[in-house]
């Protein structure tokens, strides 16, 4: 029987059910209005900043109830518009309480490239939320997406007035175009956000948040050209790998150190001993000083980004994450790509989640040879936090240096201070701790965590000196933070330098001029790399000449914008066309993990190798198994696992991430139950 369509006018509608009908504009304007106020008030974590963003910005204001108004005069054109309405109000509403518990544990808001990382983010959830909150958060979702559903199986379907709706919504897209206009023009509302979390709170998380969705890569330059881009590559110097003084190739580790700060610039606040002695006397040593990186709280790829490309992300789009739009698709010069064309081996080295922000994925659009994540890391140690600790970071790039012929470039990204820092931590015997300046209990602890943390790292940043020192071979090493913790913006503390801002320390474990890198320079995140490369002589690649020929000449960042458009954009010219090779077999990890035995007894299969680690998983017939690690040398899977598969069966091992992503896989070892056990010929398999 087909169901009933209710082709009633509303004028025709009785009493209280005219007013609360769905075709009438007035209900959809309330409704986004109330929405709006709703969704300011989670973004800014108070009942009243919806009505204090009105007071403060009203054209800001309206603009944002225009925008969610046009997401809910969608409805109209859906004959179940009530339930429709609702599903847009609830999506507003999921991501305004998105909002507001991302808030809780980090500065920077939400925005659309979070929804990218959401599979990854989800294996470290745990460490933000409880779980009796992720319980209640997925049984709220779960009874709101219920309700939704049973409002569509229950409403009337209504007939759709497709002029009346398409006139409504035309108008409002006409009024919120006008708003747009006049904000643009009085500065109340911009495109340009110097500073993200300023930009929802001065315009809107509506307006906002649709900007970073729409927002992407750079813009082209109203003058590219071929001609454009040579009358740049004419103000900088041929390329040449001239090598330092002496014709010296170094070794060069850059190491990213996780939420490092010097804590000492929080106004008042006093420890029981110094927090970060190693970096204190090393700076006292050698070159450092400030680096302002793009962001605060999260986002450490974006810094990643800019120190490893000589590019600024404030030219790509609002809240862009370049690893996670342009660069899984095309190459662009790196530190990475000027130094293999040197003749070096290039390794990147991550005491985390191989696939975090697709690094496995990206590394090989970056000129990196090989790539060593938590996954083959063989006995790591891990915090209260369960992030891994920084010292076993020292061997790990140790044994890069030392096993190859070549001259090596190492990029170590470190986890060890990670937030979310505890509430209610106290410190133990021998921890470093907080003697005053902090009344707050829970900011109190909090800070009490991290500069526990903060001490190890410190420990760390001295061990890896050390063992540079006693290096054979020269070395470059490079310290630098990749952004503030969120921790830094508590209300109960003070920062006394500005947001954006990490420090920095540049090494050599030999004589080498340095006059480039000043004590106490300040640098940009994007200018670290090009000022390296002229530490030691090197001039290979585009970006890194440009920066060094430059930096310091009007229209600097005009140009370096149009060189960005045309290596990741445009037509190539600076390449003649040309672009950088795909690292299409990067390896994960530099230790092969090799099955050299298989055995079985009447309840276990033992798989004999090498490097196996806790994230080993062992395959039979292309199915993973369940598996217990035992040691580097021995897993075991339960013989009852195996029945059905035949009676020779394929085994290979897996490096396999808590997301279930696969790494890489062991050659292929044929296992045959009457005792015969052969290995097949063949290298290690990289991950489809």
């Amino acid at each position: 029987m087909r169901k009933r369509m209710d082709t009633k006018e509303p004028s025709k509608l009785r009493g209280g059910l005219r007013i609360l009908s769905p075709d009438m504009p007035w209900l959809y304007v309330l409704s986004a209005l109330v929405m709006t106020l709703l969704v300011e008030g989670l973004a800014r974590r108070t009942p009243i900043g919806g009505f204090r963003f009105l007071a403060r910005n009203p054209i800001g204001f309206w603009v944002n109830v225009g925008i969610i108004l046009l997401t809910m005069l969608l409805a109209m054109l859906c004959p179940k518009r009530m339930p429709a309405l609702s599903l847009v109000g609830f999506i507003w509403f999921v991501l305004g309480m998105a909002e507001c518990i991302l808030l809780s544990s980090r500065v920077t808001p939400l925005t659309a490239v979070d929804f990218t990382v959401f599979f990854s983010v989800i294996t470290i959830m745990h460490n933000y939320l409880t779980i009796p909150q992720i319980i209640l958060i997925v049984a709220g979702l779960a009874l709101c997406i219920g309700g939704l559903v049973f409002l569509f199986i229950r409403a009337r379907r209504r007939r759709v007035y497709w002029r009346r709706a398409l006139m409504t919504i035309g108008g409002s897209a006409l009024m919120l175009m006008l708003l747009l206009v006049s904000g643009f023009a009085g500065g109340r509302i911009s495109a340009d956000f110097s500073n993200l979390s300023d930009a929802y709170n001065d315009y809107g998380f509506g307006y906002c948040f649709l900007l970073s969705i729409v927002d992407r890569g750079v813009d082209k330059p109203d003058d590219y050209s071929r001609e454009a881009v040579q009358d740049i590559l004419d103000t900088i110097p041929a390329g040449t790998d001239s090598g330092a003084a002496g014709n010296t190739k170094p070794n060069v580790i850059f190491v990213q150190l996780e939420s490092f700060f010097d804590v000492n610039t929080l106004a008042g606040v006093t420890y029981s001993e110094e927090p970060l002695p190693n970096l204190k006397r090393l700076a006292a040593m050698y070159p450092s000083g400030q680096f302002e990186v793009p962001v605060i709280g999260a986002g450490t790829v974006n810094s990643e980004f800019e120190v490893l490309t000589g590019m600024r992300v404030k030219d790509f789009g609002a809240a862009e994450y370049p690893y996670k739009s342009i660069l899984s698709e095309k190459t662009c010069e790196t530190i990475a790509y000027d130094l293999l064309a040197s003749g070096y081996r290039t390794h990147a080295i991550h005491n985390h989640q191989g696939s975090f922000y697709a690094r496995n994925e990206v590394y090989t659009h970056l000129g990196f040879q090989d790539y060593t994540s938590i996954e083959y890391f063989r006995r790591p140690e891990y915090n209260k936090r369960e992030w891994a600790k920084d010292s076993i970071l020292t061997d790990e790039i140790l044994s890069l240096i030392t096993a190859t012929e070549e001259r090596d470039f190492v990029f170590a990204v470190s986890v060890q201070a990670h937030g979310k820092y505890p509430t209610d931590y106290v410190p133990v015997d021998g921890d470093i701790y907080v003697t005053g300046g902090v009344n707050d209990p829970l900011s109190l602890s909090k800070l009490n965590y991290y500069v526990s943390q903060l001490h190890e790292v410190d420990a760390f940043v001295g061990a890896l000196y050390r063992a540079v020192m006693d290096l054979n071979e020269e070395t470059v090493l490079v310290f630098y933070g990749d952004h503030l913790p969120s921790l830094a913006k508590d209300a109960a503390l003070t920062l006394t330098t500005p947001d954006y801002e990490t420090p920095y320390l540049i090494i050599a474990n030999y004589e080498l001029d340095m006059t480039a890198a000043s004590n106490g320079q300040s640098l940009y995140a994007y200018q670290l790399f090009p000022l390296v490369m002229e530490l030691i002589g090197n001039r290979e690649g585009i970006i890194n000449r440009f920066h060094s020929a430059r930096k310091d000449t009007d229209g600097y960042l005009a140009d370096l914008e149009t060189l960005e458009y045309d290596i990741l954009y445009g037509k190539r010219y600076a390449l003649d066309g040309g672009s950088y090779p795909v690292m299409a077999d990067m390896t994960m990890g530099t230790r092969p993990v090799r099955i050299t035995e298989v055995t079985s007894n009447e309840k276990y299969i033992r798989v004999t190798g090498e490097n196996f680690t806790r994230y080993s998983v062992v395959t039979v017939g292309g199915s993973e198994k369940k598996t217990q690690y035992v040691d580097e040398h021995t897993l075991i899977v339960e013989k009852d696992l195996l029945s059905g598969l035949g009676l020779s069966r394929t085994i290979t091992v897996r490096q396999v991430t808590t997301n279930r992503k696969t790494l890489s896989e062991s050659p292929p070892f044929l296992f045959a139950p009457t005792g015969s056990e052969t290995a097949t010929e063949g290298g290690s398999a990289s991950a489809p």
